[in-house]
């Protein structure tokens, strides 16, 4: 760090080559040599050497936070979805051969999202809710479901009669399913997309933990942009089976989340600002090369008005 201190730079980073060829295993080391190459400009080395001090030190909070002054910021989710149109009529649960009692876990995403990490949180949600149902779909190859179900059965047997599997739908039943659930899970590791936004319009709570990969923190930053207080937010994985099940036996929470969320819904659907915010994102990233630099760590896109 003298060396860095100094400005002597391209000695520091030397050094700490040298060092980490003699202890590769030195999250420490990488950490310091992120911050040489940041300070270089080297921003794709630098976050190189930032995330193999995480690899070896997940709760390098220092690090995490180094790391963090090297990206690009943006006020918004970087999208811009087109708010769904809402059906006139829903279908009832009998139409999906759904029970007419009982909570309703839903969690519609693609089968290869479950991980086995998935596995026993799913497990936890249907012993702590014994009147509730799991609810998934097919997957596109019908291989996966018994991939699943094999799993389940060696390490998980109770989620083998406790899931009930729906065939794949179309989108507008697909929204007439997204109606009938009282809460949603987001699968940990993999996270939701386009399930996030189809269940805003209904306000279904979405229960999350936000992972290490970005990934698997898109509801919970979704939660942010909405400015809801009461987010139905993991602290730690051993949380989310838990928190799920209080959501799923609490009626009243959840109606109040849904309304909360319907009325916040608008921070993310058809959201221009974060159109408006890439725009400016792009425009300064042009203006830096054209100067024959990187645009600067740190960065944030100026406040612009909401478009029309």
């Amino acid at each position: 760090m003298a060396l860095k201190a100094l400005g002597r730079l391209d000695e520091a980073v030397a050094a700490y080559h040298r060092a980490l060829a003699l202890a590769p295993d030195n999250a420490t080391a990488h950490n310091n040599l992120g911050l040489a190459l940041q300070a270089q400009g080297q921003l794709a080395d630098a976050l190189e050497s930032y995330d193999r001090a995480i690899a070896l030190k997940p709760d390098y909070a220092h690090c995490q936070s180094n790391r963090a002054d090297v990206l690009i910021e943006l006020g918004q989710l970087p999208c811009c979805y087109e708010r769904p149109p809402v059906p006139d009529s829903i279908a009832g649960r009998q139409e999906f051969g759904l029970p007419a009692r009982g909570t309703l876990y839903g969690c519609p995403q693609s089968l290869f999202k479950f991980h086995p990490d998935f596995d026993r949180l799913l497990a936890g949600i249907a012993e702590g809710d014994p009147d509730g149902h799991i609810v998934v779909l097919e997957g596109f190859d019908p291989t996966w479901r018994e991939m699943l179900r094999h799993r389940w059965a060696q390490r998980h047997p109770s989620l083998v009669g406790r899931v009930k599997f729906l065939p794949r739908l179309p989108a507008d039943r697909f929204l007439d399913l997204m109606a009938h659930f009282d809460v949603l899970l987001d699968p940990v590791h993999f996270g939701s997309g386009n399930t996030l936004y189809e269940a805003m319009l209904f306000g279904t709570p979405i229960v999350t933990w936000p992972g290490r990969f970005m990934r698997g923190r898109v509801v919970a930053a979704a939660y942010r942009q909405m400015g809801l207080a009461d987010a139905p937010i993991a602290e730690t994985l051993e949380d989310y089976a838990p928190l799920a099940v209080t959501l799923g036996r609490n009626p009243g929470r959840r109606e109040a989340l849904r309304r909360d969320s319907q009325a916040a819904a608008g921070a993310l659907l058809a959201n221009t600002e974060a159109v408006a915010e890439f725009e400016c994102f792009v425009e300064a990233a042009l203006d830096a090369a054209g100067r024959g630099e990187r645009i600067a760590s740190g960065w944030h896109p100026a406040p612009r008005l909401r478009m029309a």
